[in-house]
């Protein structure tokens, strides 16, 4: 959160619930969680409920309906409450909700309730500055819901209630032009959309809810530059004349001034820069794969696809780390739906997906659950027609190779494998003599991960687990194993995994073939994190281009 925003909060340690912690409400209650707050939330998303308690904040088990009890909610004691539940349950039952929510509030002397309105309240033909008082009794095309209506039921009672009214959500997982996308033509394609980052937005639910005096009773949370649909759709598509945008539209804005005069800083100024840099238009999904749930973010083809490709992470890697976005999205211009993946037990857990929040679920990752996993995402894709592919990065270099001869022995037809600065030897990374003996007798062996400063650690049994799988994570036999093409791109000067890994794996494939990168490090002149997709290290575009003329040679 912007410091400015985190000073103008003086508020002591309470207990603060949110309801509905999916989308927003999780970020919420994250950044109230890191504030030492003590958080009580309700979602019934189990990877949030996990990511949430990794957090330390307690899941109620609570959901609404027509009658529900509110006790369980009261019996928490908190003195604030965010509710971020969209009224997308129809008018009267909405109307149910908010009427019951009023009262529970109002029965154990709630301080302050925040609720995530929207700017469906001002009507959608008013052109020119929107402000909090030009609201009106509207049906939101997006809820059928009059919702300044159920903001009038929260109004004069005895709660202080502030409606907080967000513009359309952005953010890694909700790219604004995907949204626009879902309507074909595109209509107005002169007119202003509210947007938010929903970070930003997430931050103003908790700003107003741990402000210290009285507020409106409603703010506008909108980024403060606005932007015409056409104006973000040439940005996330510059080279893409093909999609369909009709003139006209409303010229308009509704103002976040109120919010900022309070003290309140955006992060996210301006969506327009954020489509440029971030590079992509994807979609998110989760497969529940054999020792738990895979989650994947897809970069669709331009055009009619050619293939199917996996991509794999490394050690203490994520799918969204560095520029990996950009090097799937350059896979998909060349004519490829390319799935990147996240293993099941690498501690990231969504919506956090930066985050390596679940140590306990990284302690308990095994090699062979990559190698299976590996397998079990290719037998998803091989559904797909075309050609498939799988691409690993470093420790996922090997995984991909003990995946694709899985794969393979199970009858799957696999098109080719590429390894990028890949480990030849998993073994090798095991400690030896004393040292071995020492993992032992603790069952701890501590590892750092440079990025977030957390000591992370391996138990005893992710030894003797490889060791008794010794034959079946051999990546020398699974490479001599492989019926297809596979590449190895490496970077001279890689001290991470040196060159003669790579080196190995090329000869031991029966179709391999070694690409070098002159210069080049273990992660190809990437960091995290990569913020701008538009400009990429020399390196790495070396490297892709390695892939890109193999690419074209596979059948």
């Amino acid at each position: 959160m912007h410091p400015k925003n985190v000073s103008a909060m003086k508020n002591p340690k309470e207990k603060v619930l949110v309801l509905g912690a999916g989308g927003v409400g999780a970020w919420v209650a994250k950044a109230l969680a890191e504030r030492g707050h003590d958080v009580f939330a309700t979602t019934t998303n189990a990877q949030t409920v996990r990511a949430l308690t990794c957090l330390g904040i307690h899941h109620v088990d609570w959901r609404w309906e027509p009658g529900a009890s509110w006790a369980r909610l009261q019996e928490i004691e908190a003195s604030r409450w965010i509710v971020t539940v969209p009224p997308r349950m129809g008018p009267e039952k909405s109307m149910a909700f908010h009427l019951a929510l009023q009262e529970a509030t109002a029965a154990c002397g709630v301080k302050r309730l925040v609720w995530t309105s929207s700017t469906a309240v001002y009507d959608p033909a008013q052109s020119g500055m929107l402000v909090e008082t030009d609201a009106g009794h509207h049906t939101s095309r997006h809820t059928g819901v009059d919702m300044l209506a159920l903001e009038h039921i929260h109004r004069g009672g005895d709660v202080p209630f502030v409606a907080m009214r967000f513009g359309g959500l952005f953010g890694e997982g909700r790219h604004p032009v995907k949204a626009l996308l879902k309507r074909n033509p595109i209509q107005g394609g002169d007119g202003h959309v509210q947007w938010v980052h929903e970070e930003d937005a997430a931050a103003a639910c908790v700003f107003a809810v741990l402000h210290d005096g009285p507020l409106p009773e409603a703010l506008n949370v909108v980024a403060p530059e606005v932007r015409t649909r056409r104006e973000l759709l040439s940005a996330a598509f510059p080279a893409n004349p093909s999609v369909d945008i009709t003139p006209g539209g409303v010229q308009r804005k509704a103002s976040s001034h109120a919010l900022t005069a309070l003290g309140f800083s955006f992060q996210v100024q301006d969506p327009l820069p954020w489509v440029q840099s971030w590079g992509a238009v994807t979609d998110e999904g989760v497969w529940e794969g054999p020792h738990g749930p895979l989650n994947w973010t897809r970069h669709s083809s331009h055009g009619l696809a050619e293939g199917c490709a996996l991509m794999v992470h490394g050690y203490k890697g994520f799918r969204h780390w560095g520029l990996w976005r950009g090097v799937a999205e350059r896979w998909a211009k060349e004519g490829w739906d390319v799935y990147r993946m996240d293993f099941s037990h690498n501690g990231h857990v969504a919506p956090f997906a930066e985050d390596c929040l679940d140590e306990a679920a990284w302690s308990e990752n095994r090699y062979h659950f990559e190698a299976e996993e590996v397998a079990f995402a290719l037998q998803k894709l091989a559904e797909e027609h075309g050609k498939l592919v799988v691409m690993g990065h470093s420790r996922g270099g090997g995984m991909a190779v003990l995946g694709a001869r899985q794969f393979q022995e199970a009858g799957g037809s696999l098109s080719g494998v590429a390894c990028w600065a890949p480990v030849s030897d998993v073994f090798a990374r095991f400690p030896w003599g004393p040292a071995l003996k020492e993992w032992e007798a603790s069952d701890r062996l501590e590892v750092l991960n440079g990025r977030t400063g957390q000591t992370l650690v391996h138990p005893y049994a992710f030894y003797l687990d490889a060791s008794a799988r010794e034959s079946e994570l051999d990546i020398e036999s699974a490479a001599k194993a492989l019926t297809c093409p596979a590449l190895v791109v490496h970077g001279t000067d890689d001290v991470a995994v040196g060159l003669h890994e790579g080196e190995a794996i090329a000869s031991w494939a029966t179709q391999g073939t070694l690409a070098t990168v002159e210069g080049a490090n273990h992660v190809f002149g990437m960091a995290h994190p990569w913020t701008d997709a538009t400009q990429w290290p020399g390196h790495l575009e070396q490297a892709w281009e390695s892939q890109k003329k193999w690419l074209s040679m596979l059948t």
